[in-house]
Order: C-alpha cells, then structure tokens, then sequence
C-alpha cells in the first residue's frame, strides 16, 4: 500500500510484476538508458595497441561478467568452430567472472587457448567496443541488458540469443543477428557470415546506432524524475526542472 511504483527495466519484467498481482496503476516500464555520446567514441587503436594486433585481425567480443547466465564456453565453442578458416581471428574476453577457468579449459581442448584472450576488468569500455568486428553474447536471460545499448551506441555488429529482454531491442538481420539460447550450431553460421561480410556489418552498425539513440540516458532519467515527483516529500523540494541540468 505504501508503494508509489514499481518500476521494471523491461516490459517483460513489468509483465512478471503484473503477475505476481500488483496494481496496474503501480506499474511502470522505465527502458535502461546509455551516454551515447560517450560510447559512441571509443578509440579502436587504444584496444588493438594493448593486445598487440594489427586492426586487419578479426576480434570477436565477448564483453560481460563471464558467469554461466552469460554463456561464456559456448562463446569458445562457437569462435572455435566459426573460424576454422580464419586462424588470424581474435576471441577477446572484457571483463570478469567464475568461470574464466572453464572458458579457458574448453579454449585449450578446442585447441584455440592461443586465440582466446582476458584483460579482466576494464573502464574504458567504449574503446574495446570500437575495436569489435563482432560482438557476441550467447546469454541465457536478459532484464534489459546495459552492455547491448553500449554496444548498439558504439555501433558494433552484434550476435546474441533471442531471449526476452533482447527481443524488445533488437530485430533479426536489422539492428543484429539472433539464434536460440544454446543454439550453437546456428549461432558458428552466423559468425562465420558476418565475419566474412564487412557490408553486412557496417549495414547492423548503423542501424545499432539508430536504435541506441531511443535509450539515451536523459530519457531514462527524466522517466525517473517523473515517477520521484508521484511521491509528495519528493516533490516539495524537486518540482518540475530541467531534468539534464539537474542530474548533472
């Protein structure tokens, strides 16, 4: 009763809410929300420099906590068998997680534990996207994932699972590639296509970039402010501003 909303980052969460039973007049979907500005200038050569590749190498991203919800070996297992004809290619791993160890046993079975690269934790996120030919997450689920709008904002070649989440961003063969969680064997096709197509990439790319820019964060953030303003003590001392001079 003392709630003012509860706020979903998706309409599939907001949907999950409305199930449990609470009040359709509480609800309230409020999409994550990306500086575009921000990711949509990384530095390529910053990244490539710090690995010690050329930019004619193909690196395929994998740019998330490497947990099981991510599906961090059937990364492995989709690069090892998508660039069996392309040995110069690259499957980079941004980021960190309890699985590394698995990621790296399956790499050295597979036989491609040279190719498979960690740089753990990293903060200038848009750098490492500038550098992608492809980024991959075979992820399991999605809320409303905040590292697929910075990789939509840096204009990468996205492939990834059609979970929900995803599915209310992104359009098959439009703005990104999709497969079905687990589905390997489709996802190896599809890297290997677009590995071998520049057109088709720079063609997602740009409409990666069109998308992102419906989820810029000051849209988020006014979405908030609206719903902070529903709450009388809040209001009092927030009224209506401009939302962007405030947060700042």
């Amino acid at each position: 009763r003392r709630m003012v909303a509860v706020v979903s980052p998706s309409h599939h969460g907001t949907q999950f809410q409305r199930a449990c039973g609470l009040p359709e007049n509480r609800l309230a979907t409020i999409n994550n929300g990306v500086d575009i500005a921000q990711f949509s200038s990384g530095d390529a050569t910053v990244a490539r420099l710090a690995l010690g590749i050329s930019d004619s190498v193909p690196i395929v991203l994998f740019c998330s906590r490497i947990v099981e919800q991510k599906r961090p070996v059937d990364a492995v297992r989709i690069f090892a068998d998508a660039t069996q004809d392309a040995p110069n290619s690259v499957l980079l791993f941004v980021g960190s997680g309890d699985l590394e160890a698995q990621v790296l046993t399956t790499a050295n079975e597979l036989g491609v534990a040279d190719r498979v690269k960690f740089v753990g934790y990293q903060i200038n996120i848009p750098d490492w996207l500038a550098a992608s030919t492809v980024w991959l997450l075979p992820t399991a689920r999605e809320n409303f994932s905040v590292a697929l709008l910075e990789a939509l904002a840096a204009g990468c070649c996205i492939l990834t699972t059609a979970c929900p989440g995803n599915t209310e961003v992104l359009v098959t063969e439009v703005n990104g590639v999709l497969f079905d969680v687990g589905d390997t064997a489709a996802a190896t096709r599809q890297l290997h296509r677009l590995l071998g197509d520049s057109d088709l990439r720079a063609a997602l790319a740009q409409e990666a970039r069109r998308t992102a820019s419906r989820f810029g964060s000051d849209r988020t953030l006014a979405r908030y402010f609206d719903i902070y303003r529903r709450i009388d003590a809040f209001a009092e001392h927030f009224p209506a501003v401009d939302t962007k001079s405030r947060c700042e």
